[in-house]
């Protein structure tokens, strides 16, 4: 979907323009963060950018997402600093740039001074696309696997910080020097689907380190932690921050956004026949979705598989509902009372502080944001029925209550 113009679909606030032409007209390589509800189509977008002819002609670009080449439920600042050089090093070794050899032997000594482990059958059998290659590929293994193997590596790394800092940028300097007229844009995309406390440790407890790579990049953000108290302090160091909106389906006052509806039925139009389902029963599914592409999508590719399960030919109202009720069942199983409490106050003053309880619920999208002529939040969809019952439930009577009340109105 991200890379098919054909079932591409834009939308009101996109900022794919203002990125392309900031990276087209500035000078400086500067470092943007990418926010966005996990689903809204964050990777769309980065693929359109690493696709685009413009940006192409200008840019060696180099895009990877961590569940690639890291492991992105455990993911540190030294992990994704050596990324940087691993990756770029590998991608200008696959279109031909080869190091000089001056590089070759500061790599070489650098890498007998970090020697973590002797290379293994593994790593051996990537030598073919060369020495250097192989090392940069097997430690990124090492920070993928297990907890022992990412420990080592870490205990090799970090301690030399502004040696990996320094061959990373001497590596971005002779790229740079190889390329005709470009420079060099990297993305790092996924990092926003990590736990929350990894996207703390990357861009609140050690953002400047981020910085310091010399080239363009843009790193995607966790939107709880965009929505943090401690966001501020993350974009004085990074400079820049773009956020990618999920499609408006209700207003603020909880009607209908017929554009908006009308837009996504025409989303799913491409990618299903409208005579298979009524439009009714589409609205529907694009309400419940809150206007996270993904959700809808998956709501849609659940209904077209209990239709074909019962043997029908259209996905009628009944599909839908199952499906939406599967889903809304994947949150009701994580969420306490605690979290119940924290959505009723969302939900009746349309906006979310930033306790942890919080941004845990934006991170798992109970709380979706919107923007359009002002920022707001709200319950998903999905989840509103949820919170109605849990409150419906609190709020009844039990039964000694109730006799005491009776007994009351006897006395009188």
């Amino acid at each position: 979907m991200g890379r098919d113009p054909s079932f591409y679909t834009d939308r009101e606030g996109n900022p794919f323009q203002r990125i392309k032409i900031e990276f087209l007209t500035s000078q400086a390589r500067e470092k943007i963060l990418f926010t966005g509800h996990r689903g809204c189509g964050k990777s769309t977008e980065l693929n359109r950018l690493a696709a685009d002819p413009e940006i192409l002609n200008k840019f060696l670009v180099v895009k990877y997402s961590v569940f690639e080449v890291l492991d992105p439920n455990d993911v540190r600042f030294i992990d994704l600093l050596f990324s940087v050089a691993a990756q770029t090093y590998t991608r200008a070794f696959d279109e031909g740039i080869h190091p000089s050899e001056n590089l070759i032997d500061r790599l070489n000594t650098w890498r007998n001074t970090i020697q973590i482990t002797k290379i293994d059958k593994e790593e051996a059998e990537v030598e073919v696309k060369g020495k250097l290659s192989a090392f940069f590929l097997g430690v990124l293994g090492r920070l993928q696997r297990g907890v022992e193997s990412k420990k080592e590596a870490r205990e090799v790394l970090e301690p030399r910080l502004t040696d990996l800092m320094e061959i990373t940028n001497t590596i971005l300097d002779e790229i740079r020097l190889a390329l005709p007229e470009k420079d060099i844009l990297i993305i790092i995309d996924d990092i926003e689907k990590a736990p929350f406390s990894t996207g703390r440790n990357l861009f609140v407890e050690n953002a400047s380190v981020l910085t310091q790579p010399r080239c363009k990049i843009i790193y995607t953000l966790p939107i709880a932690l965009y929505c943090s108290h401690e966001f501020p302090g993350t974009i004085a160091s990074i400079g820049t921050s773009y956020t990618l909106p999920n499609f408006h389906v209700l207003t603020r006052e909880g009607q209908k956004h017929t554009r908006t509806i009308r837009h996504l039925s025409e989303t799913v139009a491409k990618r299903i026949d409208p005579a298979l389902i009524d439009s009714a029963h589409l609205e529907k599914a694009i309400v419940n979705s809150g206007g996270v592409t993904r959700d809808l999508m998956r709501v849609m590719r659940s209904a077209c598989t209990i239709a074909l399960t019962r043997g029908g030919n259209r996905i009628l109202g009944p599909d839908v509902d199952q499906s939406l009720a599967e889903i809304r069942n994947q949150y009701n199983r994580f969420l306490t009372n605690e979290h119940f409490e924290t959505l009723a106050k969302v939900a009746e003053r349309k906006a979310a502080g930033s306790t942890q309880v919080e941004l845990d619920l934006i991170h798992a999208l109970a709380i979706l944001e919107y923007l359009n002529d002002e920022q707001w939040v709200a319950v998903h969809p999905l989840v509103k029925p949820l919170l109605d019952a849990k409150l419906k439930k609190l709020r009844k009577p039990t039964h000694k209550t109730a006799r005491g009340v009776r007994t009351g109105r006897k006395r009188r």
